[in-house]
């Protein structure tokens, strides 16, 4: 019983953080790259691909791709190349 109330809380914290976490310039170049990558080239980049276009490490990639999907502007699969998808537009 103890285990689910903790895994609540802590499932609500990281709710909480998710909405309070603001677009950085770095969120806003990957989402670009991947806006311009798709229309250009049909299929979706890789990670790797993002980093070299962003000028970022392929983790710090990961990470920030990781926060759009997050927030909602993008989704992926785990696990699969060239799963990203623009769900929402910038505001």
């Amino acid at each position: 019983m103890r285990y689910y109330i903790a895994m609540d809380k802590l499932l609500n914290k990281q709710d909480e953080s998710a909405r309070l976490l603001s677009l950085q310039l770095s969120h806003v170049a990957a989402y670009r790259f991947i806006e311009k990558y798709i229309k250009k080239n049909i299929v979706a980049p890789e990670m790797e691909e993002i980093a070299k276009g962003i000028k970022l490490t392929v983790r710090q990639t990961y990470r920030v791709v990781d926060e759009l999907c997050d927030l909602g502007y993008t989704s992926k699969q785990k696990y699969k190349t060239r799963s990203i998808k623009i769900v929402k537009p910038l505001q």
